[in-house]
């Protein structure tokens, strides 16, 4: 339930963001900037969303992992299993009429950014990052009937 709130924040901060006249890259880091009044925010049992960052190739997400309930090496030893779950959850995001926050992804690939999950253990500070590139974004918003 606090995910889809975290979310329903992003997207409520795209309206207010899209009000303005700026470009897609001023929009999104008002965009940020809102979403990150909001952090810490739990989006599991085991993941905090600490913050959101932008950079010149990315949008990341900064993570914590309880690594009292996940290790941060057994995600680090199924890091293409977290990487499909990551973009099953985008294309669903993208595609899906109900999604809140499918504007706040359209807003990433309009400014040329892919989208970086980065996890910190909360004990090891060891850390994992699943990229999605702008083009693969790209791929992802595009329904399977239109290929």
């Amino acid at each position: 339930m606090k995910r889809y709130c975290i979310f329903l924040g992003i997207a409520l901060a795209m309206i207010v963001a899209a009000c303005s006249s700026n470009s897609s890259e001023s929009r999104l880091r008002e965009t940020i900037e809102l979403s990150n009044k909001d952090c810490p925010a739990s989006i599991d049992h085991v993941t905090v969303l600490k913050e959101i960052k932008l950079d010149e190739k990315w949008v990341t997400y900064v993570c914590e992992i309880d690594e009292t309930t996940l290790p941060i090496d057994s995600m680090l030893s199924q890091r293409a299993i977290y990487n499909q779950n990551i973009q099953n959850m985008i294309k669903t995001q993208l595609t899906s009429p109900q999604s809140t926050n499918a504007p706040f992804l359209q807003l990433v690939m309009e400014a040329g950014r892919g989208l970086r999950h980065h996890y910190v253990g909360n004990r090891s500070s060891k850390s994992m990052d699943v990229d999605i590139s702008n083009e693969q974004l790209q791929q992802l918003s595009i329904p399977l009937n239109s290929r």
